[in-house]
């Protein structure tokens, strides 16, 4: 698209890459994950999110221990605090499939109609960004969402547990919370130089934000060393991937000198002091109950307290996504996970985590902010989720073999199309390759297994008594491909659909198969094939023979 623009100076049209197996393959079904992701709960964690969890808690539940001052077991049976749990992070590769998850799964799991692998989430712990071995994604544990907590939130559940005893996938995570990428382009836009490439959603940090997502705003001035509560809150209307400067050279492997993300949608505020106000000074009155309808996709943002517009009605704000420092969950599901409903949960573990991630991430450069990764699994830098090679290291990214399935699809397929796809033939005897007997070298066999099935005077006929095949292997390969160029290339059809013959009967028959061989093509009673067989009789001895060539086999142990 920007090679284009370069050449068409402007370009408004939807996005389209006919050419690309990723964009045919997952187009669709990306979109309809998205629409099912914005209608679940906030809360509840989204595939490809970081997230800390614990892989047991022993019978126990999370509770704070007041004399410890830190996250404990609590095991009702003892009436006790059991241990600290094992915060590790990681990965959402799989969510439930079968039972929908509920706030009361904050708690304990409820009833469920399916195990835990269709009705939980797979986690797989975080591997080290920075190394080569991501050998830490094969531990993996299917849980509920009870042990999940989001991942920013870390400074809450690690309170007072000295770093030495934090599992490395924690540090490992936090080096990758200031990577970006964008999820599902739709539509491109720009005048040379600049261009917009607009998106349904974004994986920011350790979460996936989509449009009509609720996020909360960072303050201004927030710092590691100088917090502010939060107090904004944004629903977000559209995400907008710019590109500043695109760049005409398409060996070039950037598209542009600079990129940046603009977020546009409404920004509430519950503090008063913040709303917006008219040219006469007048406040603006806080939302009622159907206008907090309208407004939030979220259920009972009103136990928030009160919320007003902070722009004039009918117009919208653009923000960084600098500013977003992550999703706001419903108020019931705050107070089930950390006894609060307090917005600003987090606000100290995502600005510390950031800064960690722009001082540790090997791929940064000195001064970069923020990661710019094409997709999710390289902005984590894995090799594997799900169990699946994903990314460039998947062996099932042959370009030939995808190019091939393209044009058959797309009707434009050569024969060489045919061949590069690889498909599946059906299986059975190939046409046009003749038929080996069974026996054609049975002079190799032994007297006694030539005696048993009768056939002493084959077993010992002279290589001038058999038929010979001047043809080499490698002369009959040749004749078959050189058949199947010639069939296959007049209609651009596999060669096995090449070679048949549609007979007056609706029959089909193949081309090749005229060599007079009735048994393969007869169709009548297979009875009467089995009556007419008749076996030659074994001889019995009366005793064992010894034979010299046979011997009890040797077992080492």
């Amino acid at each position: 698209m920007v090679t284009r623009l370069s050449k068409e100076s402007e370009i408004d049209e939807p996005i389209s890459e006919p050419r690309s197996m990723d964009w045919r393959a997952e187009n669709k079904l990306v979109r309809e994950h998205i629409v099912r992701v914005g209608l679940q709960g906030s809360y509840i964690p989204r595939v490809g999110e970081i997230v800390l969890w614990v892989p047991r808690l022993n019978g126990g539940e999370l509770k704070y221990n007041e004399q410890e001052r830190s996250y404990q077991i609590y095991s009702s049976k003892r009436h006790r605090f059991i241990g600290r749990p094992d915060w590790r992070a990681g990965t959402v590769s799989e969510v439930p499939d079968k039972d929908p998850v509920v706030l009361e799964d904050l708690i304990e799991p409820t009833k469920k109609t399916w195990e835990v692998n269709y009705s939980g989430f797979r986690v797989e712990t975080f591997p080290d960004p920075n190394s080569d071995d991501k050998s830490a994604s094969l531990q993996y544990q299917y849980v509920h969402i009870y042990v999940l907590r989001p991942f920013n939130s870390w400074p809450t559940w690690l309170e007072n547990v000295p770093q030495k005893e934090w599992h490395p996938s924690i540090k490992h995570a936090m080096t990758v919370m200031s990577s970006v990428s964008m999820v599902n382009k739709y539509h491109f836009k720009g005048v040379w130089p600049n261009a917009s490439i607009y998106c349904r959603g974004m994986f920011l940090g350790p979460e996936m934000i989509v449009v009509g997502d609720t996020v909360r705003l960072k303050p201004k001035g927030a710092a590691v060393s100088r917090l502010s509560p939060i107090t904004d809150v944004m629903v977000i209307k559209r995400i907008e991937f710019r590109l500043n400067s695109c760049i005409e050279d398409a060996q070039s492997p950037h598209l542009a000198k600079s990129y940046a993300v603009r977020v546009r949608g409404n920004v509430y505020t519950y503090l008063p002091t913040r709303a917006y106000r008219t040219s006469e000074g007048y406040g603006s009155q806080p939302l009622n109950q159907q206008e907090l309808t309208d407004a939030f996709q979220q259920v009972g943002m009103s136990e928030y307290g009160a919320w007003y517009c902070t722009h004039k009605p009918g117009t919208a704000v653009d923000i960084s996504h600098d500013m977003i420092i992550g999703r706001c969950y419903e108020p019931t599901a705050m107070q089930l996970m950390f006894g609060h409903i307090s917005i600003d949960y987090d606000l100290f573990g995502t600005l510390v985590s950031r800064k960690w991630s722009r001082e540790t991430d090997e791929r940064m450069e000195d001064g970069q902010d923020w990661f710019w990764a094409d997709y999710r699994v390289q902005a984590l830098s894995l090799d594997t989720l799900n169990g699946d090679e994903v990314g460039r290291y998947s062996e099932a990214r042959e370009p030939r073999m995808w190019k091939g399935v393209l044009n058959i699809l797309d009707g434009t397929a050569t024969q060489a199309d045919w061949e590069a796809a690889k498909l599946p033939r059906n299986a059975g005897r190939q046409p046009g390759r003749p038929s080996k007997s069974q026996f054609a070298e049975v002079q190799k066999m032994s007297s006694l297994v030539s005696s048993g099935l009768n056939m002493e005077g084959s077993a010992n006929m002279s290589s001038d008594d058999e038929t010979v095949n001047t043809s080499s292997e490698e002369e009959i390969d040749k004749e078959e491909r050189d058949l199947v160029a010639v069939k296959g290339s007049d209609t651009g059809t596999p060669p096995d659909i090449a070679r048949l013959t549609q007979q007056k009967d609706g029959s089909v028959k193949d081309r090749n198969d005229d060599d007079g061989d009735d048994e393969d093509d007869w169709d009548g009673d297979p009875a009467v094939l089995i009556q007419s067989f008749k076996p030659h009789p074994l001889p019995i001895r009366d005793s064992p023979v010894k034979h010299p060539q046979f011997k009890r086999p040797r077992i080492d142990f």
